[in-house]
């Protein structure tokens, strides 16, 4: 799906500065990427895991990459979770 971005909000030119999103990125996201929703004049373009919010009139509203996926990253932080709570509660007194 072809999608022509005119211009950047200062918005999301603040954004892709601080996320490290280069100007060639944005332009393959929004000319590779897929429309995944539409609504109240504006869409969500998916390409990998780079989103673009567009407004109808195609000035980029936002843009950002998503996290990776990683399960064993997931599986460990859930078990540090669950000692440091056993840990608090042995703490007060419980066990």
């Amino acid at each position: 799906m072809t999608q022509q971005l005119l211009c950047l909000s200062g918005h999301a030119e603040r954004r892709c500065l601080e996320r490290g999103i280069s100007a060639q990125a944005l332009e393959e996201a929004a000319q590779n990427g897929t429309i995944v929703s539409r609504e109240a004049g504006q869409y969500l373009i998916a390409h990998g895991r780079m989103r673009l919010a567009v407004s109808d009139t195609g000035m980029l509203i936002t843009a950002w990459r998503m996290r990776r996926h990683n399960p064993k990253a997931a599986m460990r932080e859930a078990r540090q979770k669950k000692i440091a709570f056993r840990r608090e509660l042995e703490r007060w007194g419980h066990s």
